[in-house]
């Protein structure tokens, strides 16, 4: 099913479908090179130079033999464009045979980009260029960090302490010498190879482009929503949608001046008054400053291209404000209590395990409903009321009380930043900080628990994942519509769903259920996988300058999750071929591909859908490098590793692992095109 003669290269078999106007496709329509180029045995590359044989001592001059005409009988197959291309040198076989001919992305502008922009765009944000050379000293001082680490995994081997989630880590103490161990690192720092300082550099065109990119103030560039591709916006559509949501006069208010250092003393009184009752690494963690000075949450948006209108999804970036760590706070305390709620769905894997389960009547029908806006829709003031009862029976009252106190502060405060203009979120909350989801599910469980129609037996099934909710009803049409219609009491006026129903499927987080032949014969919902059609399918180039393990991690994770969402074999099989088609489309040698694929048959589907997660290891010592191919071909991890192990085999040092190599990537092109601030600074 995917081996690489059967498979096709064609543009409109692994590009997406060009019927949205705003879908832009740069078609390079080209057959396999294994079933275009049938060499001759005596043909030889432009790149290949035959070496002449020295000259003998009975001439006085060499002249270079007269090779015999190349056949070229294979060209006409090919396009102008790529023979060309061989003939004058500039792609190798190999190179043709792998190059990326899914060039989508979205472009909801008029404005009409250079090609060579519009390829660049269509290699994803998360492409990473060839780095510059790493030098020797980056190796040395990597190596000499594990000196401080094996160090302080020494010095706390018999801890039975736990680690508090809220320890600020102290980079400045120094933990006591261990004389063979810092012996050991420094003879491995004064034998590592010295890396390449020649290493290649991004085409002339792609810097050209890239720096062409950075500086058009025209347009603006943004990942859209539900990860369907990179999108063109228009400066002037960007800019009036960004004031659309913020002039909406019930959830935004304008303000002259954000007070941050008022507001980290009130954080700061709360925290004193609460200190009998907080440990002293909360109290640290709650005021914890950040390097630079507090700055307010900068208010951008990304496109939803899936809707009928394109609309913006308001995000607001908590990075450095001055209730961040708050919000943390917030997040980890109740995230627990949030586990616990019945009707809570941590993902779509843990819903396709649980309905697996559930055996429905043949005369059930399926319905699904998504809240809309649901961060700025909850009022603050019936929202903090709702969510203090949600977590009554969870902690002590002193607790609650505190918990209160520092919520209250963080939804009343939520100051954001556009355009050089400042507003106040008056109602929600901020969709970007750790306290923005378990703050508005949690509400929506204690509404849900309150609500009579809930404990209706026509009810069969409800689970909720944040505001798509998924439910099997027993009964009339009419009935399932009035508990729909139920949905939000007492606060429908600010809770506002759109719901569909149907007696045969339902989609809901990328997955399809359905009444298929499993359900005919057991009474258990089949699966599939559901895949919007503006799905650009941008995978991850195989020129990115990622680490091999990298992208095969990505590959076998993306197939299992096709193989745990789809019941029938037969479907696995199908979206496995398209997956196959996709990534050869971005590039992806055949030969690495088949090694992947292999790793995951369908008969892993069992193993997959029972798999619990593994008991907590002790974390690993870790080797930061930043990747490059140049560095990894050095091995720099095996010889590491190889001159600690005497070391490490002593009685005293035996419960020291051996270091593991993280690799550090590279500036990513959303580095570069994507930034929340706007204007673009």
């Amino acid at each position: 099913a995917i081996h690489p003669q059967t498979s096709t290269r064609d543009s409109t078999a692994t590009a997406p479908s060009d019927t949205h106007p705003h879908l832009q496709i740069l078609h390079t329509t080209a057959r396999p090179l294994s079933q275009t180029l049938h060499l001759s045995p005596h043909h030889k590359h432009p790149h290949h130079k035959t070496k002449p044989p020295p000259p003998t001592k009975s001439t006085n001059s060499y002249k270079p033999p007269r090779h015999r005409p190349r056949s070229l009988h294979w060209l006409p197959l090919l396009q102008p464009s790529l023979y060309l291309n061989i003939l004058l040198a500039r792609q190798t076989p190999s190179q043709i045979e792998n190059r990326i001919t899914n060039h989508s992305l979205h472009n909801l502008t008029s404005l009409h980009l250079p090609p060579a922009q519009l390829k660049l765009l269509s290699l994803g944000l998360d492409f990473i260029p060839p780095p510059k050379p790493i030098k020797k000293q980056h190796l040395i001082d990597a190596v000499t960090s594990l000196d401080r680490i094996y160090r302080l995994r020494y010095f706390f081997r018999n801890s039975t302490n736990i680690i508090s989630p809220f320890r600020i880590p102290n980079p400045s103490w120094n933990p006591p010498p261990a004389l063979d161990i810092t012996q050991t690192i420094t003879s491995i720092t004064s034998t590592l190879p010295s890396p390449s300082t020649t290493q290649p550099r991004p085409h002339k065109n792609f810097r050209i482009a890239l720096h062409n990119l950075k500086n058009n103030h025209d347009i603006v560039i943004k990942p859209a929503d539900k990860n369907l591709g990179t999108c063109i916006l228009s400066k002037e559509w960007y800019l009036a949608e960004c004031l659309r949501q913020l002039n909406d006069k019930n959830t935004y208010t304008p303000v002259q001046e954000v007070p941050l250092n008022t507001l980290h003393s009130r954080l700061k009184h709360v925290c004193l008054r609460a200190s009998p009752h907080l440990s002293k690494e909360e109290i640290r963690f709650l005021l914890l400053k950040p390097n630079s000075n507090f700055r307010v949450c900068r208010f951008y948006i990304i496109p939803k291209i899936h809707k009928p209108t394109v609309v913006g999804r308001p995000i607001c970036a908590y990075n450095n404000y001055v209730f961040e760590q708050a919000s943390k706070w917030l997040h980890h305390l109740l995230h627990p209590v949030l586990l616990s709620k019945k009707q809570h769905l941590k993902d779509s894997l843990t819903l396709v395990k649980d309905l697996a389960h559930h055996i429905f009547p043949k005369t059930c029908t399926l319905f699904s409903f998504d809240i809309v806006s649901l961060y700025p829709s909850i009022p603050t003031m019936e929202g903090l009321i709702i969510f203090k009862k949600a977590i009554t029976h969870y902690f002590p009252t002193h607790k609650i009380n505190i918990i209160m106190s520092i919520a209250e502060l963080v939804l009343r405060n939520n100051y954001l930043s556009f355009n050089n203009a400042f507003w106040l979120q008056i109602k929600g909350t901020a969709m970007g900080s750790n306290f923005a989801v378990v703050y508005a599910c949690l509400f929506l469980s204690q509404l849900e628990d309150d609500n009579p129609a809930f404990q209706t037996p026509q009810l069969l099934y409800y689970k909720r994942y944040i505001d798509d909710a998924i439910g099997v009803w027993e009964g009339s049409p009419n009935t399932l519509h009035t508990f729909l219609d139920q949905y939000g009491v007492p606060l429908q006026q600010h809770i506002r769903i759109e719901s569909t129903t149907s007696p045969k499927e339902i989609i809901i987080l990328d997955v399809v259920f359905f009444k298929g032949p499993y359900f005919k014969e057991f009474g258990i919902l089949d699966t599939a996988c559901h895949q919007k059609p503006l799905n650009a399918y941008m995978y991850l180039p195989w020129k990115s300058s990622h680490p091999i393990a990298h992208k095969k991690g990505f590959i076998t994770g993306e197939l299992k999750r096709y193989a745990i969402r789809e019941s029938s074999e037969n479907g696995f099989m199908e979206i496995r071929k398209k997956f196959y088609d996709r990534l050869r489309a971005r590039g992806y040698p055949s030969k690495f591909l088949l090694k992947c694929f292999t790793t995951v048959p369908y008969s892993l589907r069992p193993q997959l859908l029972s798999s619990q997660p593994s008991n907590k290891k002790p974390p690993p010592i870790v080797l930061k490098l930043r990747y490059s191919p140049h560095i990894k071909q050095l091995h720099i991890g095996a010889l590491v590793r190889n001159r600690l192990k005497p070391l490490l085999r002593q009685p005293r040092y035996t419960s020291l692992p051996p270091p593991l190599v993280c690799w550090l990537n590279g500036t990513k092109l959303r580095s570069h095109l994507v930034q929340s601030s706007f204007p673009p600074t």
